[in-house]
């Protein structure tokens, strides 16, 4: 029952998504900003992304030296 729901509802939900993130581009320019504009326009998304990219930087250097850690230990047990 469950699953002829879920994929009865894939359509729908798929078609009002686009709807819904579509409406912006067509909206009219002169009527204001709403509170959503308001919001991403006091966001400085230059520092957001310097932030994330340092972030993955450090967490795939943490990776990689918990690695090479781990061959080492490897390397000198088989020596």
């Amino acid at each position: 029952m469950f699953t002829s729901i879920r994929k009865a509802s894939k359509p729908v939900v798929a078609t009002s998504s686009i709807i819904l993130m579509s409406s912006p581009a067509f909206a009219d320019a002169s009527a204001g900003s709403t509170a959503v504009d308001q919001i991403l326009g006091a966001v400085d998304l230059s520092t957001v992304t310097t932030f994330i990219g340092t972030t993955g930087v450090v967490i795939v250097g943490i990776a990689l030296a918990v690695k090479g850690i781990s061959l080492a230990k490897r390397l000198v047990s088989r020596a």
